[in-house]
């Protein structure tokens, strides 16, 4: 159904109504629950505010435009806007990003923003055994290349895998960390 890998991010940040927050907190497993079986959904993460902020960011993963806007016309969709709509405090942000340009797009809000030491350590620990992986298994098949060229498939198979599954799972897991003071 969709043939072509683009991902493709929608981000929804969201903010409950005061006194609302375990219902909103409820809605939004059901959400995670929801995506996890859509066709050409590949991730989600959820972050919750830290001290001082209320709102929520929801990154959901898609292989591909076409499966984004599939979800974002879906029942599913509709119905879990209808059980949320009582639950925000106010209107709703949907934004979409293609490839790349979310990671390297930083929010409006740049109060809540993690330290730099700790995307740097959060970044190594991500990078370090999929390269290792990586390293392991080309090894046998580059060896006899030149550096520079084993150096750019390693790339072209790290860089994919880190963007598409290791960075969005690692801020999903660390984000209460990243946002500690």
């Amino acid at each position: 159904m969709f043939q072509e890998f683009s991902p493709v991010s929608l981000v929804i940040r969201r903010t409950p109504k005061v006194g609302h927050e375990a219902k909103f907190e409820e809605a939004l497993k059901e959400l995670v629950a929801l995506l996890e079986v859509f066709p050409g959904h590949i991730g989600t993460g959820v972050l919750r505010p830290g001290s001082g902020v209320r709102e929520y960011t929801v990154l959901a993963r898609f292989i591909s435009a076409d499966a984004a806007v599939a979800w974002e016309h879906s029942g599913e969709r509709q119905q879990w806007l209808q059980l949320m709509e009582p639950l925000n405090d106010r209107s709703s942000e949907l934004l979409q990003h293609t490839g790349l340009e979310f990671w390297f797009t930083p929010p409006e809000d740049l109060s809540v923003s993690p330290p730099h030491w700790k995307l740097i350590v959060l970044s190594i620990g991500a990078l370090y055994p999929v390269s290792l992986v990586v390293n392991v298994a080309l090894t046998p098949v580059t060896a006899s290349l030149p550096l520079w060229l084993r150096v750019l498939i390693m790339s072209c198979v790290v860089v994919p895998v880190m963007l598409t599954w290791v960075l969005p799972f690692f801020t999903r897991r660390f984000a209460r960390w990243l946002l500690a003071e």
